[in-house]
């Protein structure tokens, strides 16, 4: 291919990245650029996710709690809204064996993969490792490891949409600049 044309494709995709992150604040209100990116990080390069399926587990963490691990609707707690009696009780034990606040957003999102919570959902964790679509990963994520099937769907998927946008853009020289909360080309 001759590199004009592969930079044409490569300026098309970037296009395509920021106009998604141009509409998507209106629909996802307290979307957080800054944790998104960092979440998808650690996700594909320290649990070896697929960037899609990385971007749909962050779509779900969003829904779930908007990024704010004391979230809480009385009956399920923290950044995936565990159950209080099932699931919550594991994810703190493993905080608490790691000498972390039981409401460390970066403690809770290791614990999805490292608590006792983790012994039962290893084949979702496989299956999410090679996902090539985001907005599917966030599908399966919210129905085999949330349980939450048909709650909150389209913001999942707008979520995980978003999350691929903003992670691409940060590996192609962008960052974001929380004092605009946008994204900007670095120099």
């Amino acid at each position: 291919m001759h590199p004009i044309y592969a930079l044409a494709d490569y300026n098309e995709q970037i296009n395509d990245w920021l106009e998604v992150i141009s509409w998507t604040p209106q629909y996802l209100h307290g979307f957080k650029y800054d944790m998104a990116i960092q979440t998808m990080h650690y996700l594909i390069e320290k649990q070896n996710f697929s960037k899609h399926g990385a971007a749909g587990i962050v779509g779900n963490i969003y829904c779930e709690c908007r990024f704010d691990p004391e979230a809480s609707n009385g009956y399920h707690i923290g950044i995936m809204q565990w159950d209080w009696k099932a699931r919550w009780p594991k994810i703190t034990s493993w905080l608490q064996e790691q000498n972390l606040s039981t409401y460390d957003f970066c403690g809770q999102v290791k614990a999805i993969f490292l608590s006792d919570d983790a012994n039962d959902y290893q084949e979702v964790f496989a299956r999410m490792r090679t996902m090539t679509d985001a907005v599917r990963a966030a599908d399966y994520w919210q129905i085999l490891y949330e349980g939450a099937e048909g709650q909150g769907t389209g913001q999942r998927e707008l979520g995980a949409r978003l999350s691929l946008a903003l992670y691409e853009l940060d590996t192609h020289g962008f960052y974001y600049d929380e004092t605009t909360n946008t994204m900007q080309r670095s120099v």
